[in-house]
């Protein structure tokens, strides 16, 4: 193809438009750009990860967390960091003493990398701190469990674990006069 100067040029030399697509035919075309690059998937630890990422980081994470032993019996190593694998993540916080949050950055993956390599987390002793005035201590993760006394505003528990109810509120699993109890973390936090 000629540009338009060109064409122009070789119709004062003479050349009629035969000629002249006749002429055009035979130059080169002129390389095009080529296509971008596709940008690699990010590795794992290259990106903050929190609810709503996706891609082959996050589930390497998925997996990772699995072979930890932090369940997600749900949508497994999908690569959709979901709701539940927010709630793998924090388990795991809690655990290794971060902030638990259940977004995965630098300090997260420095521990994540260092269980992966066989390190045990450091027990961090943490407590259920008691917010509401009068609470219940139940036998099991719901309203229906037995109570086993009342704790006060203030009081703090051994924590022992978290589960996820079916309506939706965690429940934390307590020590409670030498046995586990369990309490709504509606009306108490982890410290």
């Amino acid at each position: 193809m000629v540009s338009i100067k060109e064409f122009f040029e070789l119709r004062e030399a003479g050349y009629t438009v035969d000629q002249i697509k006749e002429y055009s035919s035979f130059i080169e075309a002129p390389a095009k750009d080529p296509a971008p690059e596709p940008k690699p998937e990010p590795k794992l630890g290259d990106r903050i990860l929190r609810r709503g990422c996706k891609g082959d980081d996050v589930k390497e994470l998925q997996r990772d967390l699995m072979q930890l032993g932090y369940k997600l019996p749900k949508y497994g190593a999908d690569g959709d960091f979901g709701k539940e694998t927010e709630k793998a993540v924090q388990a795991f916080q809690l655990d290794y003493g971060l902030l638990v949050d259940g977004v995965m950055e630098q300090p997260d993956y420095d521990a994540l990398f260092k269980a992966l390599d066989g390190h045990k987390p450091e027990p961090v002793n943490q407590q259920v701190e008691i917010t509401g005035a009068s609470v219940n201590v139940r036998s099991a993760p719901n309203t229906g469990g037995k109570v086993l006394g009342t704790v006060h505003k203030g009081d703090k528990l051994p924590y022992q674990g978290v589960t996820d109810s079916s309506s939706g509120r965690d429940w934390y699993l307590v020590e409670y006069h030498n046995q586990n109890g369990w309490v709504s973390s509606k009306y108490a936090k982890v410290v």
